[in-house]
C-alpha cells in the first residue's frame, strides 16, 4: 500500500519523473517452494493457473524500463505485463497519501537525501 500511496504522490509532485510500480506476477521460485505445506498450499491454492516462471515473472519489469514514454502513466501500477493495475478505496485516499509523505519526511530528517 505504502508504495501505491508513495510512487502516485511522488508522480504528482516531480512530473519530470517517470514512476510506475510493476507487479512481477506470483513466480514459481524457491521462495514458494521451500515454504512449509501448509503457507505453499496456500500460495498454490489462490494462485491456481497463475504462477509464472522467472524468466516469465522479469517481463513486467522489462516492459516498464523499455516502454516508450507517452505509453507509460506516470505514478500507476502495472501488473503482468504492462496492464493497468486497479486499486482500492485506500490507494487513492489523499489523507492517507499526505500522511505518508509527512512520515515519510519526518523519517528521513537528519540524512542527506
Amino acid at each position: 500500500m505504502a508504495i501505491l500511496l508513495y510512487t502516485a504522490e511522488l508522480a504528482r509532485r516531480y512530473a519530470a519523473l517517470s514512476t510506475a510500480i510493476v507487479h512481477p506476477g506470483v513466480i514459481a521460485t524457491d521462495l514458494v517452494t521451500s515454504l512449509n505445506w501448509v503457507d505453499r498450499s496456500i500460495v498454490y491454492l489462490t494462485n491456481i493457473n497463475k504462477m509464472v516462471t522467472p524468466e516469465h515473472g522479469v517481463l513486467n519489469g522489462i516492459w516498464a524500463c523499455t516502454v516508450p514514454r507517452e505509453q507509460l502513466s506516470s505514478g500507476a501500477f502495472y501488473e503482468p505485463v504492462g496492464q493497468l493495475g486497479t486499486h482500492s478505496k485506500w490507494s487513492e485516499d489523499a489523507v492517507l497519501v499526505g500522511d505518508l509523505w509527512d512520515w515519510t519526511d519526518e523519517a528521513l530528517k537528519g540524512f542527506n537525501v
